[in-house]
């Protein structure tokens, strides 16, 4: 893309753009969704505003092409990066750029984690009457914290872990012995409010536990302790609604080798991983996950797309997880391939935003 045909190209029908990258933990994420999400936008001719968002929170129109995306870190990459700011100047709202305003569409907001998922960046465009794929403010804020989450799905009737809430100024003799007198070690410390399992760490002992906190605490202060179930099956589910059609699919399931999923796990070892698109599980658990996450989509108020993630006992039992309200969205993410079992190709799911009703 060049930064003069978007300059002189503002016409008032607005252009559909692409938020990527972002402020917090989880941009390099974000950059590797973009740059599939952008590949195959220019394999299918839609034209997208692509707009980076820095580790400091700063906006850029990116003028490169799609595979440049990946390099974005780099130095050279700052040439083809042009700052801008999303506006709105008497009564009109869209990016900012050389001295006039880019109309916006819609924004596809391809961010995760906190900064970007959490309903800041959302709350930011609904300021602006900017419209925007995927969860509102409101739901962004309440799905990025996994304790509130799931508070809100035991009081619709779904199971999850117990859990402790913990916070820096509380102390640990008396978290230690409350998990003692409630479900015990090995426990799973993670940040409320991360996702992709950054901060996550799983401890078997008091001495473990102290660490765990420490390194959850270097990302958070807010932190969640929940029992570690060591032989549970990770399973997922996708929510899609576009208004014309709406879609639960059958639960994937993540496999790994290793004690439980962590950040190396997910994005540094993925040989020791297996996406299923379709697991292998009984009708009753099919039938129950994707009752629970209808059950949870109207609670949480989700818009268009989610993810619902869950945890398979060895008893058979399924708890709730957690809700990603921008799930990973490469070509090879789990949730594109369930969508693709249901007959979406990934440049079909691009395409079906483009006269949502937001």
């Amino acid at each position: 893309m060049n930064i003069d045909s978007v300059s002189k190209n503002n016409s008032r029908e607005g252009k559909y753009a692409l938020l990527f990258g972002g402020a917090g933990y989880e941009r390099e994420v974000s950059v590797a969704g973009a740059h599939g999400f952008l590949k195959t936008a220019e394999s299918i001719g839609l034209e997208i505003l692509p707009i980076f968002i820095d580790s400091g929170g700063d906006f850029y129109v990116f003028c490169g092409k799609a595979d440049d995306v990946l390099k974005i870190n780099k130095r050279a990459s700052r040439k083809i990066l042009v700052p801008t700011s999303p506006v709105r100047i008497n009564g009109e709202s869209g990016f900012y750029l050389d001295g006039s305003i880019i109309p916006i569409k819609l924004v596809f907001p391809l961010l995760h984690g906190d900064m970007g998922e959490d309903g800041v960046i959302q709350g930011l465009l609904s300021a602006l009457n900017i419209d925007f794929v995927g969860a509102d403010n409101f739901t962004g804020a309440l799905a990025a914290d996994k304790i509130y989450s799931k508070i809100v799905a035991r009081s619709v009737g779904v199971p999850t872990l117990p859990e402790i809430a913990v916070s820096p100024d509380t102390d640990i003799g008396e978290i230690v012995e409350s998990i003692e007198k409630t479900f015990g070690f090995p426990v799973i410390v993670k940040p409320a409010r991360l996702g992709s399992s950054v901060g996550v760490s799983l401890a078997k002992s008091k001495q473990e536990f102290s660490k765990s906190l420490k390194k959850a605490f270097l990302c958070s202060n807010r932190i969640m302790v929940e029992p570690a179930l060591m032989e549970k099956r990770e399973l997922e589910c996708a929510y899609y609604s576009t208004g014309k059609r709406k879609i639960i699919t059958p639960p994937a399931e993540v496999s790994f080798s290793g004690e439980f999923y962590d950040f190396d796990l997910k994005y540094k070892s993925q040989e020791k991983v297996e996406l299923i698109p379709k697991a292998d599980v009984s009708g009753a658990v099919v039938d129950k996950i994707k009752s629970y996450t209808e059950t949870l989509a109207r609670a949480m108020l989700a818009r268009h797309i989610a993810r619902f993630d869950y945890f398979l006992a060895p008893n058979g039992e399924v708890y709730f997880n957690e809700v990603n309200t921008m799930p990973g969205m490469t070509p090879s993410s789990l949730f594109s391939k369930m969508l693709l079992l249901e007959g979406i190709e990934y440049s079909d799911f691009i395409l079906s935003f483009k006269d949502l009703d937001t």
